[in-house]
């Protein structure tokens, strides 16, 4: 079973951790806001790359360059299937239903696979970009996300922004963080 290439084409439209709650966690005023928002999204990024995971709702293109019949979706949560669409020689685009697919999330990654019976279509794909399944990843509610997981931003947001000037040893910070992480990470095999 050959992964496909993943990219992200609609990003979160909220941080798994609010403005409010960092700045009362942090006991700051309204003067740092734009300094903890960007600090917040580059953690819940940090955090993501880290697991492998999707924090908040988001949406995916998994792209494979032949018809597969069986894959695994990365970055878990696996929400839902948005389309599926496999474009022919001529690069004419064709919707393919997803109700052709099994889903199997009986795993910590979700598994896609193809009904018994269906075909896969005979159309000859384009070579790049033949197949593609957008999906929706992430915890759909924010009070779904794991406290290890919020808990991991806030620790991210408090040490860069304590750490501004860039001349502390960071080794103490990334045990930690990667501590509340390591239980909940997809390894990649």
């Amino acid at each position: 079973m050959k992964n496909g290439r993943l990219k992200l084409v609609a990003p979160p439209t909220q941080e798994p951790v609010k403005l409010e709650e960092m700045k009362e966690y942090m006991s700051l005023d309204e003067s740092f806001d734009n300094t903890i928002l960007e600090l917040l999204q580059a953690g819940r990024e940090a955090v993501e790359e880290y697991q492998n995971r999707a924090t908040s709702e988001q949406t995916f293109e998994l792209v494979f360059d032949y018809f597969p019949s069986c894959f695994e979706i990365p970055r878990p949560p696996f929400i839902e299937i948005v389309s599926i669409k496999y474009y022919d020689l001529e690069g004419t685009e064709h919707i393919y239903d997803s109700s052709n697919f099994i889903i199997d999330d009986s795993g910590q990654l979700t598994r896609i696979i193809l009904k018994y019976g269906i075909t896969i279509p005979i159309t000859q794909l384009q070579s790049l970009r033949g197949f593609v399944l957008t999906y929706k990843a992430g915890y759909a509610n924010i009070f779904q996300i794991p406290a290890k997981t919020k808990q991991a931003i806030k620790l991210y947001v408090t040490w860069h922004f304590d750490n501004r000037d860039g001349t502390s040893d960071n080794l103490e910070f990334e045990r930690a963080f990667h501590s509340l992480l390591n239980a909940n990470r997809v390894i990649n095999i």
